[in-house]
């Protein structure tokens, strides 16, 4: 199996629910980090700003500091340390 590209950009996609409930979201980290009524100003602008964040945390969704484990601590730094 191949890795995606760290510059690898995920696309604005569609959730569909009812006709006017489509909810936006967008795959980061094999995960859906959902963006608001699909195609709202909102939510193409939590897109732009998730990506932005995204791309300056190195390619990793960040996480709040009470939620992140040491577990996760040192994955992150392995990821990082390989990559050197």
């Amino acid at each position: 199996m191949t890795r995606k590209s760290k510059t690898h950009t995920s696309k604005y996609r569609r959730h569909r629910r009812t006709r006017s409930r489509d909810q936006a979201f967008v795959g980061l980290d094999g995960e859906r980090q959902y963006l608001g009524v699909y195609d709202s100003p909102e939510s193409r602008e939590a897109y732009h700003r998730l990506l932005a964040e995204w791309s300056a945390n190195g390619g990793s969704v960040s996480t709040p500091r009470e939620d992140i484990t040491v577990v996760e601590v040192s994955s992150r730094y392995w990821q990082y340390a390989d990559h050197r």
